[in-house]
C-alpha cells in the first residue's frame, strides 16, 4: 500500500506526464493552434497536413519517448536489484 507521500508524488508526477505530452503535441517548428489539434486528434483526414503530421510525427514521437522513460527507469530498477547495491549503475565498472 503506498503512503500518503508516495501517493501525492505519485499523483503530481502523472500530472506533469500528461502536462508535457499536451505541450508536446503542440510544439514544433510547423505551428497548430488548439482548434487544429482538436480537428486532428479526434477527425482524422490523411489528405490534411496538419491531421498528418499529429499521427504520423508527434505522437509516435510522444509514445517511444513515454516507453524509452519507463524502459530505462525499469533497467536501473532491475540492476539495483540484482546486483543488491542502491548505487548500481551503469557507470560502475564490473556491471
Amino acid at each position: 500500500m503506498l503512503k500518503k507521500r508516495e501517493f501525492i508524488l505519485f499523483v503530481l508526477l502523472s500530472v506533469f506526464l500528461v502536462t508535457c505530452s499536451i505541450l508536446h503535441l503542440f510544439a514544433g517548428y510547423f505551428h497548430l493552434s488548439t482548434r487544429e489539434m482538436y480537428q486532428a486528434l479526434l477527425h482524422y483526414n490523411p489528405t490534411n497536413t496538419e491531421d498528418i503530421i499529429v499521427w504520423e510525427l508527434r505522437i509516435p514521437r510522444l509514445i517511444i519517448s513515454i516507453l524509452a522513460g519507463a524502459g530505462l527507469s525499469l533497467a536501473g530498477m532491475l540492476m539495483q536489484t540484482l546486483f543488491n547495491n542502491p548505487l548500481a549503475g551503469p557507470y560502475v565498472l564490473g556491471i
